[in-house]
């Protein structure tokens, strides 16, 4: 008998929550769906843009984590991504719709961390996105 996607789903995410120990449970689709929080107000999507781990993140994504949630600082899982200077990740979230607009609780968008950091390929791909 194969295996239901959703028990599929919460193996996966329990594997997750080993890898960033930091992050609070997220045992099942509903608790991502709610919103679910570590002790920064971070999701673990924040926790896998940090990473930079592409597969974490599109994974996460097909379970519908909030691509723009705002998180510790304000920071969407896009900042993450660009302060890290991760293109794949970066990419991975433009491709699916994370939103290049969105500013930090300092008034910096992903384009701006990029910048401060000199992260030149993320500011092309964040560039084409945004209007100065």
């Amino acid at each position: 008998m194969p295996v239901k996607k959703n028990a599929l789903n919460n193996e996966r995410l329990k594997k997750l929550i080993e890898k960033y120990s930091y992050a609070p449970d997220f045992f099942d689709q509903n608790l991502i769906d709610q919103g679910s929080r570590n002790a920064y107000g971070d999701q673990l999507l924040h926790s896998a843009c940090v990473a930079g781990d592409v597969d974490d993140i599109n994974f996460l994504l097909s379970i519908n984590a909030d691509i723009n949630s705002k998180g510790d600082k304000g920071y969407t899982p896009l900042h993450y991504a660009a302060e890290q200077g991760n293109i794949c990740a970066v990419e991975a979230l433009l491709k699916n719709g994370a939103d290049a607009f969105i500013k930090n609780d300092d008034g910096e968008s992903s384009y701006d961390l990029a910048l401060m950091l000199n992260h030149q390929e993320i500011l092309r791909m964040l560039a084409s996105r945004q209007s100065f």
